[in-house]
């Protein structure tokens, strides 16, 4: 049996797809629980009237199995950064991978965001 979304909204259903998805939802502060709300909540809101997520959602570039990546820290504030990368089921939205960054000097976002994306995780074969 599935488990119950972490989110549902009016469009999207948001649920763990992993282990280690599922460790890092439990181990969210409050503040980062509502701000993953607040995130979820912005997208469900956008993919229903179909304009771009503020800011709060994008695709990887260069990811040839359409991972995606939801900023759960508002843009502004100091890390570490909590993030969600996810992939796409129909309305269900499959968390893959949490991470949490905090502000490296010698790596951008696109090198993290790479290292997070390793083979297997977009089948959930990688935990």
């Amino acid at each position: 049996m599935k488990p119950p979304p972490i989110f549902s909204g009016t469009c999207i259903d948001i649920n763990t797809h992993t282990d280690q998805s599922r460790r890092f939802f439990a181990t969210l502060t409050r503040r980062e629980e509502k701000d993953f709300l607040i995130a979820a909540t912005i997208l469900d809101r956008t993919v229903r009237i179909g304009r771009s997520p503020g800011g709060r959602s994008e695709r990887i570039e260069g990811s040839e199995e359409g991972i995606w990546e939801l900023r759960v820290t508002p843009p502004g504030r100091r890390g570490p950064h909590a993030r969600a990368l996810y992939a796409c089921d129909g309305r269900d939205i499959l968390v893959l991978r949490g991470l949490r960054e905090g502000r490296a000097r010698h790596s951008s976002r696109r090198d993290r965001t790479r290292r997070a994306c390793r083979p297997g995780i977009a089948t959930g074969t990688a935990r």
